[in-house]
């Protein structure tokens, strides 16, 4: 029995691994360069670093206005920071530059059908809209992190999150690169307490699944499993953010 639970979690982990090399060959291929690079000697993790920042910091200033503006104004040019302590000299880029200037802040290269709007939580005042460029390998940075905590390509994953997506060629996109793996969704637009005992019920079907949650909506889930004395089986994994 054993052997067959094995034999079945390394098949369902080879075509999870198959198809985000298929799909996602970029992200994948990202993927190997973080794992790469976080083995670093110090001083060349260091030296990485350091080139990063300064092309960052150099696409920033000729690229987004924004950022142009403000170290103009400020009387700094990329080629004035030469060291990881000029970096202090930046000035502070606050959520009110990004309410009152929003469309300063897309780049020049930036093009429309790839940006994905978004907005933050709000947990720490009113919520501010931002960007994604799509082409962001986004997903080779979860693996990274998910490795780091023991969680494979083959885990299955509870999602509790704002919104829900529309588009039924994303739906199914999202559920062709999710399979074999399972994946629960709880909106935290508006839980009401049907849809948490849904979801704990769901949750406990699943085996150690990884649980992604706003701080919010976790808040609220563990409020009402406390209260009503629920068994909630415990994950691989517990990602907040």
């Amino acid at each position: 029995m054993a052997n067959d639970r094995a034999g079945a979690a390394s098949v369902k982990r080879g075509i999870s691994i198959a198809k985000y090399r298929l799909f996602r060959p970029s992200d994948y291929a990202y993927l190997g360069t973080l794992m790469r690079n976080q083995t670093l000697p110090l001083h060349e993790l260091e030296r990485l670093n350091w080139q990063k920042r300064k092309r960052l910091l150099s696409y920033a200033f000729e690229k987004v206005p924004i950022y142009r503006k403000k170290y103009s104004d400020a009387g700094l040019d990329p080629s004035d920071i030469r060291s990881p302590e000029d970096f202090e000299k930046l000035p502070i880029i606050r959520k009110e530059d990004l309410r009152n200037h929003f469309a300063d802040f897309v780049s020049k290269d930036a093009r429309p059908r790839l940006l994905k709007p978004s907005t933050t939580g709000g947990s720490t005042g009113t919520p501010v809209k931002v960007m994604h460029d799509r082409r962001f390998p986004g997903e080779a940075f979860r693996r990274l992190m998910l490795s780091w905590w023991g969680v494979d390509f083959d885990s299955d994953i509870a999602l509790v999150a704002r919104g829900q997506q529309s588009l039924l060629r994303e739906l199914l996109y999202d559920r062709l690169m999710e399979w074999p793996t399972r994946r629960l969704f709880l909106s935290c637009d508006a839980i009401s307490e049907q849809d948490i005992r849904r979801f704990i019920r769901e949750f406990n079907q699943l085996k150690q699944p990884v649980l992604f949650s706003s701080p919010g909506g976790m808040h609220q889930i563990a409020l009402f499993v406390e209260k009503e004395h629920m068994n909630v089986h415990p994950p691989k994994a517990v990602w907040i953010t």
